[in-house]
């Protein structure tokens, strides 16, 4: 699907990036902030977090 719609988009992920991160990171550049790690699930979070 990305790659009939997206094409352009698909070109300038040269680093093969997982799409969640390298979106984040596209968005972050667009608003011209530095990019910071891919946001993830806050439930994951706090499983992790919580975990012994």
């Amino acid at each position: 699907m990305l790659d009939r719609h997206y094409p352009d988009l698909i070109a300038r992920n040269v680093t093969n990036l997982r799409w969640k991160k390298f979106l984040a990171q596209q968005v972050a550049h667009a608003n011209g902030t530095m990019p910071a790690c891919a946001p993830g699930c806050p439930v994951t979070r706090s499983v992790i977090r919580t975990s012994p």
